[in-house]
């Protein structure tokens, strides 16, 4: 029985919001702006909401794509609409967001660690300590 392939799944979900746009992420800017966003939206879900670590790698891959400066100007918008909307799952969301910016994008980490604070959530303050160490 053949396994699942996870990353030509991903590959199809994000080209099926933009054509082509998996292997082009590093034009994102070029993007119409809400398929933009909509291609984030599903990265950062698939490498942080999913629990499957193939699907985990799979964003945490092709984030690293995109230039930080546009990240820098987008993910605040992104997060802030998509993302930590379920309580019990914030610590989750961030430590996986966190392990995809850290090493990549340490400005667009500050600005995590800014907005994860005010989420008011003990597990989440407990693991931005666990980061900052």
């Amino acid at each position: 029985m053949p396994s699942f392939d996870y990353t030509s799944d991903f590959d199809h979900r994000v080209d099926a919001i933009h054509p082509n746009a998996s292997s082009n992420l590093h034009m994102i800017a070029e993007i119409p702006i809400e398929k933009a966003h909509d291609i984030l939206r599903q990265i950062l879900e698939m490498g942080c909401m999913a629990q499957n670590m193939l699907n985990i790698e799979s964003g945490r891959k092709a984030i690293t794509k995109i230039p930080e400066n546009w990240l820098l100007n987008n993910f605040p918008i992104v997060v802030s609409k998509y993302m930590f909307g379920e309580k019990e799952w914030q610590e989750w969301e961030f430590r996986r967001l966190a392990e995809m910016l850290e090493a990549h994008f340490p400005r667009v980490f500050e600005w995590l660690i800014y907005y994860a604070k005010s989420l008011d959530n003990p597990e989440v303050d407990e693991a931005i300590c666990d980061f900052l160490k």
